[in-house]
């Protein structure tokens, strides 16, 4: 057949006896651009792993550290842009602790709270029977001062106490409600206030 008259034999061409590798001049032209074309290759697969190989490796490790630096330009870059708002919170931050601050009593005003629960307790038509401080709890930045409270009187009047007790001038939170009766069948009120105390550096708890 016609592939066949055409068809190269490798096997063939490698086994003749005139292929010799003092004698390259001898070669068959087909043996000869092979061997010349498979030199070649490895020359150019050993040329790639000794430099293009290395340099790829490089510059891999060139755009990881670019683009590290990117990513930490933009950051700082968008701290920067925020730098006047993040001052303007702490101004307002700064603004909220003072008040805060200063609504909690100093040891010669815990007497004055007292005075002012049961001010409150009287003028909202409560009968107190306990109004006392009890052991203080240190919390780091403040010390909370615990008020046992025991009250008695109608719903509404027991209603316009509490709100009473959250308009006062220093800070005072309400803790653990309970109701009962008292024998002249009035409400009772039990409930637990706290106050607080900044501890600063010349106030220790």
């Amino acid at each position: 057949m016609l592939d066949k008259q055409k068809g190269i034999d490798i096997p063939d061409m490698f086994s003749k006896e005139d292929i010799t590798l003092g004698h390259i001049e001898t070669w068959p032209r087909s043996i000869f651009f092979l061997t010349i074309f498979f030199v070649f290759t490895v020359i150019v697969a050993a040329s790639y792993y000794m430099i293009i190989h290395g340099n790829l490796d490089e510059l891999r490790d060139q755009e990881l550290y670019e683009s590290q630096k990117v990513i930490e330009y933009g950051r700082k870059k968008s701290l920067i842009a925020r730098k006047d708002k993040y001052i303007q919170q702490m101004a307002e931050l700064d603004l909220m602790f003072a008040s805060f601050t200063e609504k909690m009593p100093v040891d010669s005003e815990v007497p004055e709270i007292i005075e002012d629960i049961t001010r409150v307790a009287t003028q909202s038509g409560l009968v107190t029977s306990v109004i006392s401080i009890q052991s203080e709890k240190d919390a780091g930045l403040y010390t909370e001062l615990p008020i046992k409270i025991s009250v008695s009187g109608q719903y509404h009047n027991l209603g316009n106490f509490v709100a009473g007790l959250t308009q006062l001038e220093r800070l005072v939170s309400l803790h653990d409600f309970s109701l009962g009766k008292t024998e002249g069948n009035e409400i009772l009120l039990e409930l637990d206030a706290k106050t607080y105390r900044f501890n600063s550096v010349g106030n220790p708890p």
